[in-house]
């Protein structure tokens, strides 16, 4: 599971795990949960191939090279 560009998520931070009894005054009272709503409008690299721009050369290179040493380790 992962976020992907144009994916909208709802965040909740209950009270507990934000600012709990004292709140945040004047905008967050006391035991208040916290809910963000987030969109992932893009991200660097999104869309080249929709594009027809190229990515960098070698930029896959050492992700297949940490790929082989993580492979050889085993």
């Amino acid at each position: 599971m992962g976020m992907h560009a144009g994916d909208k998520w709802e965040l909740y931070i209950p009270s507990e795990l934000a600012y709990g009894a004292s709140g945040s005054p004047p905008k967050i009272g006391p035991d208040a949960p916290l809910r963000f709503e987030i969109e992932l409008l893009s991200f660097p690299g999104d869309g080249l191939a929709k594009k027809g721009k190229k990515a960098k050369k070698g930029a896959g290179k050492k992700q297949k090279a940490a790929k082989a040493a993580a492979t050889e380790e085993l």
